[in-house]
C-alpha cells in the first residue's frame, strides 16, 4: 500500500529540551541527522513526521491525525518520561490500531515499530508491543563509575558511537521500507527475487557490544535478517523456547564470546551466552540437509577473571561437543567479518544446489552423480613448518596409487578454511602428521575431523590415523585417542619409509 509518511517519531517533549540555551534539543538533532542519512540511503528525501509544537492542552485526535495518516513506521524515543506519559501511550496505541487495519505490525522478520533508547528503561516497564522489539541504544554505561551516559552528537567522546548507532537505525528503516514495497524480497543483479540467509547473532556480554554492533551493521547492510529481533526473556524456560524458535529460522549462528560472564536467567545455572551456544550446538548436531552453520569467535588473547567464564572459554577451545558444527576463530574483527561473508556465500550456494536438485527431481531429470570408481584419496594434514618433512609420506601414498591432498597455507583465511572443510567433506582417508604442531593444534584438527559429518559428508571416512613424528616430547610419547589410529615408527623416523608402519591406516583403503 502507499504510505503518506515513512516514519512517525513519537517522543515526550520534556526529552527534547536543550541543556544549553541556543542549541537544538536531543531529539531535534536526532531527527535532522537521521533525515540526512536516510536521504542518502533512499536516494530521495524521506517523509519523517514529528510534531515539535504539540502540547498537552491540544486535542489529541486532531493534532496527530495528519501524522498517523498512512505512517509506515513508528519510532518511539524511549525514556522514563516516555513510558509514564499517557499522551505517548495514546500515540503507540493509535499507531498499532491503524497498523492492524492495514495488515499488521509484523514485517517478515522485522516490526513496523523501531525503538530508540535514549535512556535505558526496563523491558517490563515498557508497554506492549514495544517491549518485544529490540532497541537502538543511544547511551553507554561507564563500568568504572557505574554511571549512564547519553550519547551526544556534539560531544567529541560520543560522536563516533552516536553516528554508528544512527547508521544501524537508518539501515533498518531503509530495509523495513524496502520490505513494505517488495514483500520481503531482496533483488539480485538480474532483478530476480532472492531471499537472503537469516542469521542468528547471539546476544553477547557488555564488553563485546561494540563488536556485536559492527557485525550486525554489516549483515543488515547486506540484506540479511538478523535474529533475535526482540529482547530475550530472562527466565530460562521462556528463553530456551525463544532461542530455539529463532535458531530454527536461521541458516547461520554467530557467537561472540567476551571476558565477562553476562546475565544468568532466572532458574538457570548458565549465562545467556552459554545457553545460546549450547542450544545452537544441539541443533547443529542434529544435522539434516539444512543444517545450522555456526561460527564461534573469541578475540585474540582473551582471558577472563570470572571463574565461570574462564571455564566456558576453556570448554569452547577444547571440547568438540561445545564446538559442534562450528568454526572456532580467534582473530581480529575484520577477519571475523570476512569469514562470516564467506560462510554465508557457501550457505546460499548449497541452498541453490538443493533447490536445483529438487527441481530436477520434480521434472524427472536425474542429476549426474559423481563417479565413485576412481582412486581413493587421502587428506594429509600437517602444519606449514612440516611441509618438507611430510613430503616422503606424500610420495609413499602416491606410489600406492592414492590421490593426496595437503592443506593450503597461502590465501585469505576464508579460502584456506573452505579448502580445509572441502577436504574433510570428500576424503576417503585422513592422515594427520603430528610433528611441529603443538597439542592445541592437534586437538583442533581432531575436533574438525569429528565435525566432518556436519559438513555434508554422505559416507563415513574409511580410515583415520595420526602419525606421531619428531621432535619427541613426553606428551607425544603418551598421546592416545579414540578418534583415530595412533601410529609411530619404533626407530623414531621423521616419516615412514615403507608401507608397513602405515598398514593399519592403509588396509581400510584397500591399497596394495
Amino acid at each position: 500500500m502507499s504510505f503518506k509518511h515513512d516514519v512517525f517519531i513519537s517522543y515526550a517533549h520534556l526529552d527534547d529540551e536543550p541543556l544549553v540555551d541556543g542549541e537544538p534539543g536531543w531529539i531535534t538533532e536526532l531527527h535532522s541527522v537521521l533525515e540526512k542519512r536516510l536521504a542518502m540511503l533512499l536516494g530521495e528525501r524521506p517523509r519523517i513526521w514529528r510534531d515539535p509544537e504539540l502540547r498537552g492542552n491540544q486535542i489529541f485526535d486532531d493534532a496527530i491525525a495528519h501524522g498517523f495518516e498512512g505512517a509506515a513506521l513508528f519510532l518511539p524515543v524511549v525514556t522514563p518520561r516516555y513510558v509514564r506519559s499517557d499522551y505517548c501511550q495514546k500515540e503507540l496505541t493509535e499507531f498499532c490500531r491503524k497498523a492492524l487495519d492495514e495488515g499488521g505490525l509484523g514485517l517478515e522478520d522485522r516490526s513496523r515499530i523501531l525503538k530508540v533508547m535514549k535512556t535505558p528503561v526496563e523491558v517490563d516497564e515498557q508497554p506492549p508491543p514495544m517491549n518485544r522489539v529490540l532497541g537502538y541504544d543511544f547511551y553507554r554505561i561507564e563500568p568504572e563509575r557505574r554511571r549512564l551516559r547519553e550519547l551526544r552528537l556534539r560531544s567529541a567522546d560520543d560522536r563516533e558511537r552516536f553516528l554508528g548507532v544512527l547508521e544501524d537505525l537508518a539501515q533498518e528503516i531503509k530495509e523495513a521500507l524496502t520490505l513494505l514495497e517488495s514483500s520481503g524480497l531482496a533483488r539480485d543483479a538480474a532483478g530476480r527475487g532472492t531471499r537472503r540467509t537469516t542469521v542468528y547473532l547471539a546476544t553477547t556480554s557488555s564488553d563485546r557490544k561494540d563488536d556485536y554492533e559492527l557485525v550486525r551493521r554489516e549483515l543488515v547492510e547486506r540484506g540479511h535478517p538478523v535474529l533475535p529481533d526482540r529482547p530475550l526473556p530472562l527466565e530460562e524456560g521462556a528463553l530456551v523456547q525463544a532461542v530455539r524458535s529463532d535458531l530454527d529460522r536461521a541458516g547461520l549462528s554467530i557467537h561472540l564470546i567476551g571476558a565477562r560472564h553476562g546475565v544468568v536467567p532466572e532458574n538457570a545455572e548458565r549465562s545467556v551466552v552459554h545457553l545460546q551456544n549450547d542450544l545452537a550446538a544441539g541443533l547443529a548436531r542434529s544435522g539434516g540437509p539444512e543444517r545450522l552453520e555456526r561460527i564461534l569467535w573469541l578475540p585474540p588473547g582473551l582471558e577472563a577473571a570470572d571463574p565461570r567464564q574462564k571455564a566456558l572459554i576453556e570448554t569452547l577451545r577444547t571440547d568438540p561437543e561445545a564446538q559442534q558444527g562450528a568454526e572456532l576463530l580467534e582473530t581480529g574483527i575484520e577477519e571475523l567479518k570476512a569469514e562470516i561473508l564467506a560462510r554465508l556465500e557457501r550457505v546460499e550456494r548449497r541452498r541453490a544446489e538443493r533447490q536445483a536438485a529438487e527441481a530436477a527431481e520434480t521434472e524427472d531429470v536425474t542429476p549426474t552423480a559423481p563417479l565413485d570408481d576412481g582412486p581413493r584419496w587421502v587428506y594429509l594434514m600437517h602444519t606449514a613448518e612440516d611441509e618438507e618433512a611430510v613430503a616422503p609420506v606424500e610420495d609413499l601414498l602416491w606410489d600406492l596409487e592414492l590421490e593426496v591432498r595437503r592443506p593450503l597455507f597461502e590465501g585469505d583465511a576464508a579460502t584456506i578454511r573452505e579448502e580445509h572443510e572441502e577436504n574433510l567433506q570428500l576424503c576417503d582417508g585422513f592422515l594427520l602428521y603430528y610433528g611441529a604442531g603443538n597439542e592445541r593444534w592437534l586437538r583442533k584438527m581432531l575436533a574438525d575431523l569429528k565435525k566432518a559429518p556436519g559438513l555434508g559428508r554422505t559416507k563415513p571416512i574409511l580410515s583415520k590415523a595420526v602419525w606421531v613424528a619428531p621432535p619427541a616430547d613426553p606428551r607425544k610419547s603418551r598421546f592416545r585417542t579414540h578418534e583415530a589410529e595412533v601410529l609411530r615408527d619404533p626407530e623414531g623416523a621423521v616419516a615412514p619409509i615403507s608401507a608397513e608402519p602405515l598398514r593399519p591406516f592403509l588396509d581400510p583403503l584397500e591399497t596394495r
